[in-house]
């Protein structure tokens, strides 16, 4: 069912978009694997994003590990596809599952976000935190943008920085957003919280 699920986000997602037309802020849109890495399906899916690329600049793809993806080359075509199409396409909840690294050096993506689990042990251990910073450090060699989840303070902010993470997704840049403002959300890089400025990634 993970196929149809997805099928039926993504007609949520861009019904969304198209009912706000003079909004700023971008979506991510959730995908599984399944459907990525399988071919009937994606041609359901890609037929979807074909008919509303027009919103490709608002809508980011984010690829879940919910289904491992056996035919690697068939899935790097499918995301290839979509950035042709004008997509942003990365991997979520990156490091949380076995083919991660599989995947970094198989996919040509543009971002990838880091699990919130991996994020939430920075500082508690300099074995993990020299892996995590190794993971960054070859998504920065593919120039692949990473962005950690889960930055819910600014302990966590600070050691983001310190192990080179690009951007953050978290509490600590502002609370979930109720409806898509008219007013640009701005995307921070490296760089502390600004007083009446919205932060966040996507």
């Amino acid at each position: 069912m993970a196929s149809a699920f997805d099928i039926a986000v993504a007609s949520k997602v861009f019904a969304t978009v198209a009912a706000g037309p003079k909004a700023c802020a971008s979506i991510a849109l959730n995908v599984s694997g399944c459907t990525i890495g399988t071919p009937a399906p994606f041609a359901l899916f890609s037929a979807m994003l074909e008919r509303n690329k027009q919103f490709a600049k608002r809508v980011h793809i984010e690829i879940t590990e919910s289904a491992e993806m056996t035919n690697l080359e068939f899935a790097d075509k499918a995301i290839q596809t979509m950035r042709k199409m004008g997509f942003r396409v990365g991997l979520d909840d990156f490091g949380a599952g076995a083919a991660s690294l599989q995947y970094i050096h198989a996919f040509i993506v543009d971002f990838v976000k880091f699990d919130g689990s991996l994020v939430k042990r920075m500082g508690q251990s300099k074995r993990d935190d020299a892996l995590l910073k190794s993971m960054i450090g070859t998504c920065e060699s593919l120039e692949v943008t990473s962005i950690a989840e889960w930055i819910e303070n600014e302990s966590m902010f600070s050691r983001a920085k310190s192990l080179g993470f690009e951007y953050g997704q978290g509490r600590h840049f502002g609370m979930p957003l109720a409806a898509t403002p008219d007013a640009p959300v701005v995307q921070v890089a490296r760089s502390g919280r600004r007083q009446g400025v919205q932060e966040t990634w996507g």
